[in-house]
């Protein structure tokens, strides 16, 4: 009898192998080899150890590839939620001076990195200063009076001396009054000037006007009467121009002469009156075109009369002050005389002791007023705007500049602002603009974001936060300074401003960028 030896067989043939020898074992059966009783031999059917080792491997991956699903599905859908932001500046500063008056300087330009206490412009300091001289002039005066005083004693030298500067003073008050008198009378004629200007003008309008309604009112075209219009077969001539005010010569028709227009605006004689339909609706074109042109010129004039006034008004306050500076210091040169040749008493030197801290305090207050002309930049930063040009009016009140009529083109603005201001006011045929002089911001920075209302619960103050700055592509480290306590609606949405540091921007961060914050 044959015996079979167990084979022993690993992976996944085990199952065939189990199922091989349990057929065999039943073919031995059939065949009667049998044992020592006659009897077959009993199959026993056992999984083997390595197929089992297999199935455990099997399940242990599917539980940790479920767990991986299950994380990726997570940081997908419910990981932390990015926010919309902006990088905003520390400060922003709009600068004006505090005293109004006419600029002469400006130093900087739009995108200039400035320093803190550097200037940024000037006004017109002639006044300024010519008042400060004076001041200081008083004030050594005054001290001299009171030198004089302690020393009560004068030599002949002394007295001459005080004889000069008085016949000095009387020389400059007389000047002064004279200068004050040429001021008011100039002033006078440059007003007088411009008020002939604009009712020149005015005139002009109205004899315009009158023509237009007398030559151009409704009735048919055939009988529109065109002044200057000659038929053709009377009085033949050259092709002539139609004449603006000012200007010599105006013809209605072709080969014949029109009316003349004086140089002053008014008009001349005008040759027969003829009918000439074929030019009526060209003629009345052109007294249209001069009713827009008159209109210009008052709105002109007008501007003209207004800057010639205020001129003549700050040169007529010049004189004026030159004028009470020179009296000043003539009556102090008598008093210093008077005082300088007579015993002094307690009471005179105390009263000269409380006029030089007077003129001393005006100094001081004329050095202020000289040192607030200069504008200068109370932060370091970036020059964002620059409102204004040289010859503005600039005030607490911003910029006054006035922008002309409707035809001329205003003045565009600077060629490159980084946050040009909003202008509240639309824009009108004529008219003063008013808006910041020199507009500032900080170079540091800081984020603002809008959270959603949920999100904005969990937050609190010194939290941590991540910045990715969408045009540089980095990311830094942020801490929550600030959640505001009041909402905004984002169509419907609840949001929270959050404020954010940033200790390190990365390079090229400038403000007005957008950012994303995400908060672990």
């Amino acid at each position: 009898m044959t015996s079979k030896v167990p084979v022993r067989v690993r992976g996944m043939n085990a199952a065939a192998a189990v199922n091989d020898a349990s057929a065999d074992g039943s073919s031995s059966g059939g065949g009667g080899d049998a044992g020592a009783g006659g009897r077959p031999e009993p199959s026993h059917r056992r999984l083997p150890h390595a197929s089992m080792r297999q199935l455990l491997v099997a399940v242990a991956l599917l539980v940790v590839g479920g767990v991986l699903a299950r994380y990726t599905f997570t940081e997908i859908t419910g990981g932390p939620t990015g926010f919309a932001g902006t990088v905003e500046a520390q400060n922003s500063v709009s600068l004006d001076f505090t005293q109004t008056g006419r600029v002469s300087q400006i130093l900087v330009s739009a995108g200039q990195t400035v320093t803190k206490g550097q200037p940024l412009a000037t006004l017109d300091q002639a006044y300024a200063q010519a008042t400060l001289q004076d001041a200081t002039a008083v004030l050594a005066a005054d001290r001299t009076v009171v030198k004089a005083l302690e020393s009560p004693t004068l030599s002949s030298a002394g007295k001459q001396s005080l004889q000069l500067q008085t016949a000095a003073a009387e020389q400059q008050l007389s000047a002064a009054q004279q200068a004050s008198q040429d001021a008011e009378a100039q002033g006078g004629t440059q007003i007088a000037q411009a008020q002939q200007t604009v009712e020149n003008a005015q005139a002009t309008l109205r004899a315009d006007t009158a023509q237009y309604r007398t030559d151009c009112s409704t009735p048919p075209a055939d009988s529109v009467r065109v002044p200057g219009a000659v038929r053709a077969p009377d009085l033949p001539g050259p092709v002539g121009t139609v004449g603006t005010v000012g200007t010599v010569g105006t013809v209605g028709a072709v080969g014949t002469p029109g009316p003349t227009r004086a140089s002053g605006g008014s008009a001349a004689t005008e040759p027969p009156q003829a009918t000439a339909p074929a030019t009526a609706s060209t003629y009345c074109l052109g007294l249209q075109s001069q009713l827009q042109k008159d209109s210009t010129a008052i709105a002109s004039a007008a501007a003209a009369l207004a800057n010639s006034r205020a001129d003549a008004e700050q040169l007529q306050d010049t004189a004026a002050h030159s004028a009470s500076s020179a009296g000043s210091a003539l009556a102090l040169a008598q008093n210093q005389e008077a005082v300088d040749t007579a015993p002094a008493t307690g009471a005179q030197l105390s009263t000269a002791q409380a006029n030089v801290a007077s003129a001393q305090t005006a100094v001081d207050q004329d050095q202020q007023n000289l040192a607030a002309l200069t504008l200068l930049s109370p932060i370091s930063g970036v020059v964002a705007d620059v409102g204004g040009i040289v010859g503005d009016l600039d005030g607490t009140d911003g910029v006054h500049g006035f922008s002309g009529p409707g035809t001329a083109q205003a003045t565009s603005g600077p060629a490159f602002s980084l946050f040009p201001p909003d202008s509240s006011s639309g824009s009108g045929n004529s008219g003063a603009s008013e808006q910041p002089l020199i507009w500032l911001v900080s170079s540091q920075r800081y984020l603002l974001a809008q959270v959603s209302e949920d999100e904005a619960a969990k937050l609190r103050l010194g939290g941590a936060a991540k910045v990715t700055v969408n045009a540089l592509g980095r990311t830094v480290a942020a801490t929550i300074t600030q959640i505001s306590p009041i909402p905004v609606d984002q169509d419907g949405n609840v949001e929270y401003p959050v404020r954010l540091a940033v200790p390190s921007w990365p390079q090229g961060t400038m403000t007005g960028m957008s950012a994303d914050v995400v908060f672990p």
